[in-house]
């Protein structure tokens, strides 16, 4: 089992997320379980956790494209000029 010690280093220093998948485990089983340290780490994991699946939405967007028509992106852009008063 981790130490409070171990754990908040490992969130401290950005490692959460290099860490293997069983690691991340056992560190949310702790964080789930510490009276001591589980309040704060919790809502760090969450937040990366969170960053996490917004950048692998993010990519996985990007990858794909737009899905938009250049006629359709022109159309867009006109009507954002429009409403900018332009």
């Amino acid at each position: 089992m981790l130490t409070c010690k171990q754990v908040s280093r490992a969130l401290a220093d950005d490692d959460y997320m290099k860490l293997p998948r069983f690691k991340r485990i056992l560190l949310r089983i702790h964080v789930s379980m510490c009276k001591i340290c589980g309040g704060c780490n919790k809502m760090v994991i969450w937040f990366y956790d969170g960053f996490r699946l917004y950048r692998e939405r993010e990519e996985a967007l990007l990858e794909r494209g737009s899905g938009l028509t250049p006629e359709q992106k022109n159309r867009m852009k006109e009507a954002l000029h429009r409403e900018m008063g332009g």
